[in-house]
């Protein structure tokens, strides 16, 4: 990367959120840096505490301080908002640090990125662990929305299937296949230990209640783009006599492996299932390793 490098991240809640921003500093030369903030959110604990602490950060470190803010609750108003900002603007090198970014506005970003002729690049920093209480990562889901302008191509011929890149939310998984009502539904389930995974994941079996729905389960490394994407171009090559919708629900780095999928067959379309309520405690810490890549789009 040049020395001109933009960060986008979102201010999160998460202690993540600051030890991620600490490092991507020390280890990358960031020019400026875009912080989004979604104003319905700022009640959360540590919110504010974490805008005070990065906003002396970057004047301790002499890098300039954007913030772009948003509602997380009107997908449309963000929408027109990023649309009028990235006109405005052009970018060479970008870092996307993906970590407490909500997956539709990944792909709002990598759209609008990709329009704006940028070189993207990513960073997703696994946490230490996640919240295990019993009310879960997130609750009181509203119902599942198709992405502006990724809603795809339906044919009224033919029968329904929706690929989801599962994670430790059932509520979130189950909502999504009662609003659409699919005939299938492929379970893509993460690989490994790591988190309590094979405990914890929700797409390792079927689910009660959807006795008439086919069902697939199929593993996958959502921490690996190539293979994901191999695994979602053989899936969709696969159901071409299915309509299709694909979400993310697994680690944060499925979605840039969805949106690409996307983009290989804009017939598919993406979705996605907001929440009303996150776990004050989402996660704890970082981990030792991270993500990082190149997007080719």
């Amino acid at each position: 990367m040049s020395n001109d490098i933009t960060l986008f991240t979102v201010l999160g809640w998460e202690q993540r959120f600051l030890l991620g921003t600490n490092h991507i500093l020390e280890n990358y030369k960031i020019h400026n840096v875009y912080l989004i903030c979604f104003t319905d959110y700022l009640h959360m604990n540590n919110m504010n505490e974490n805008f005070i602490a990065i906003e002396e950060l970057m004047k301790e470190k002499s890098i300039e301080l954007k913030i772009i803010k948003l509602e997380y609750e009107d997908s449309i108003s963000n929408w027109k908002k990023l649309d009028v900002f990235f006109k405005d603007i052009d970018f060479d090198q970008v870092l996307i640090n993906i970590t407490t970014f909500p997956r539709e506005t990944i792909w709002t970003f990598l759209f609008f990125l990709r329009t704006n002729g940028a070189c993207i690049s990513y960073i997703y920093y696994k946490p230490d662990s996640y919240d295990k209480s019993e009310g879960g990562l997130t609750k009181n889901h509203k119902s599942p929305r198709l992405l502006f302008k990724h809603s795809g191509v339906f044919d009224i011929d033919k029968k329904l299937v929706i690929f989801i890149i599962t994670g430790f939310d059932h509520n979130r998984t189950n909502v999504l296949i009662e609003h659409y009502e699919p005939s299938k539904v492929v379970y893509l389930s993460q690989k490994g230990e790591q988190f309590e995974n094979m405990k914890r994941n929700c797409g390792l079996c079927p689910k009660t209640g959807f006795e008439n729905i086919l069902i697939d389960n199929v593993a996958i490394d959502s921490y690996n783009i190539d293979e994901s994407c191999k695994i979602l171009k053989e899936l969709i090559e696969n159901h071409r006599d299915y309509n299709i919708i694909i979400t993310s629900q697994g680690p944060k780095t499925s979605a840039i492996s969805t949106y690409l999928a996307y983009l290989n067959n804009n017939n598919i379309a993406l979705a996605y299932v907001p929440a009303r309520e996150f776990s004050g405690e989402y996660s704890f810490g970082i981990g030792n390793r991270y993500i990082v890549g190149n997007i080719k789009i």
